[in-house]
């Protein structure tokens, strides 16, 4: 059963190592199809820490009211969360649909830097295979190939991956990509080689635990005063957790939390800014009105200055009497 899940996850890297011609390729291409399936859940799931992260005034009220009863609290929180449409657990649960998918990943990679004999038909073996008698006692007389695990003998990927074979049948298989065998970890590449060959991997390693750390920051930013002490401890620890097991890990693997980390973080982002659309200030509405409605409130306001006496308006000259009445005037006299 699990040598067929294997086999199925190994041959959908074959397929997008034929799309892009790239170890690093074809696991990050393989990642944003997980993501982009899980999309649904995810964006759901965040949808739900936002409404709890909205709504937890209210949640502290009743746990406060109901403090002294237990099950009275458990009772008014399954209500509260069902007439608000709220799953507790519903960010956490596209994390946790992907870990089969890590567990399975790490059994790919590791069966796929393994050589095995595997029976073959000495007229449709591929050029480049290397090929040997058969060992195993069942398969006596028979031709073998020797490459790596799960991966069909016909595709690309195993050819690419045999052709790294350069001590026969014990040799090592090696998935070098963006400078650095993705096969291999942290600790053994430091422990085997050296630490600058490690320092791609320590690299990945942070970024790890730093896009897990902003993952959890991105929902908590939004309302500090409504995160709880476990939500706190949560935001502590699973970038920890993440970031030491990574260590231990092939880099595969761990590219595969890089690129998903950093799918999260913009899928967190895009559906924080729908669900957050804050109506504009009334002062914004005023600047965005137009020229001419500035101008006149420019006008108004210079208006409104001059009459409180700070430019004080000139002196109107006076009016000239016509030469016709200063002549009736004298004749009176």
């Amino acid at each position: 059963m699990f040598d067929a899940i294997f086999e199925g996850l190994a041959a959908l890297l074959a397929f997008f190592y034929s799309i892009w011609p790239s170890y690093a390729g074809a696991i990050i291409l393989l990642t944003l199809t997980v993501m982009l399936v899980l999309t649904p859940l995810s964006v759901k799931g965040t949808r739900s820490m936002l409404a709890m992260s909205r709504l937890a005034p209210e949640m502290k009220k009743l746990q406060q009211q109901y403090k002294d009863d237990r099950e009275k609290l458990n009772e008014e929180m399954l209500k509260f969360y069902r007439e608000n449409k709220i799953n507790p657990v519903g960010g956490c649960l596209p994390l946790l649909l992907q870990l089969p998918v890590f567990i399975v990943l790490y059994q790919v990679l590791l069966g796929m830097s393994t050589v095995e004999e595997r029976v073959v038909d000495p007229e449709t073996v591929p050029e480049g295979i290397q090929t040997i008698a058969c060992t195993a006692p069942e398969r006596a007389g028979e031709l073998c190939a020797i490459g790596p695990k799960h991966l069909d003998v016909g595709t690309d990927l195993y050819q690419s991956l045999a052709a790294t074979i350069d001590e026969g049948r014990e040799g090592a298989i090696e998935m070098v990509s963006m400078g650095m065998d993705l096969s291999q970890s942290l600790l053994r590449v430091m422990g085997e080689q050296s630490i600058v060959a490690a320092l791609p991997f320590f690299a990945m390693v942070l970024i790890v635990a730093g896009t897990g750390w902003y993952q959890s920051k991105q929902i908590q930013s939004r309302n500090p005063n409504a995160v709880t002490p476990q939500q706190q401890m949560i935001t502590r620890l699973m970038p920890i957790f993440f970031g030491v097991i990574s260590i231990g890990i092939a880099g595969g693997v761990v590219l595969y939390f890089v690129v998903s980390n950093t799918v999260r973080i913009g899928q967190q982002w895009l559906v924080t800014r729908l669900e957050f659309r804050d109506p504009p200030s009334p002062a914004k509405a005023t600047a965005d009105g137009g020229d001419g409605r500035q101008a006149s409130s420019d006008g108004i306001d210079a208006a409104g200055s001059g009459s409180a006496g700070q430019n004080p308006p000139a002196r109107q000259p006076a009016k000239r009497q016509p030469a016709s009445k200063k002549k009736k005037r004298k004749r009176k006299r």
